[in-house]
């Protein structure tokens, strides 16, 4: 059941801002009075919100909260500054960190002083991916 719940929510994440509560029970195919119930504890916990004017549901609040969270317990532009600093020096080049999660890159440019275009992280994922095929992604 966790997992339907994880459904619901990547579901709401990947097509909303806001969906009903047919098209997210379509989507993961559950019963409407089943999806109803998980719908219900994630508003319960403010994982979900129900529009007032339509009913439809949308993300809540508590995923930014435990999002900030959880980025704010990943150091890895304070760690990795002093080395990127470096490598721009002794390079001459922009650099940029991003950590590979799963076949997405995640991250942002930190501030070296270069520009970064906007294709940088994608064409950084292609490049990841080759490099480390089939096993960056499981």
């Amino acid at each position: 059941m966790i997992d339907r719940v994880l459904a619901l929510l990547e579901i709401l994440a990947a097509n909303g801002p806001a969906m009903t509560l047919a098209e997210l029970a379509r989507r993961v195919e559950l019963p409407k009075s089943t999806a109803l119930r998980l719908l219900a504890v994630l508003q319960r916990h403010r994982f979900v919100e129900r529009e007032s004017s339509t009913g439809d549901y949308r993300l809540g609040l508590k995923l930014f909260e435990l999002g900030s969270q959880a980025a704010a317990q990943f150091d890895f532009g304070d760690r990795a500054q002093p080395y990127l600093d470096r490598l721009m020096s002794s390079t001459g080049e922009s650099v940029f960190l991003s950590v590979l999660d799963g076949a997405d890159v995640r991250g942002e440019p930190l501030d070296c002083g270069h520009f970064i275009p906007e294709e940088a992280p994608e064409a950084l994922a292609d490049r990841l991916l080759a490099f480390f095929g089939d096993t960056a992604i499981r």
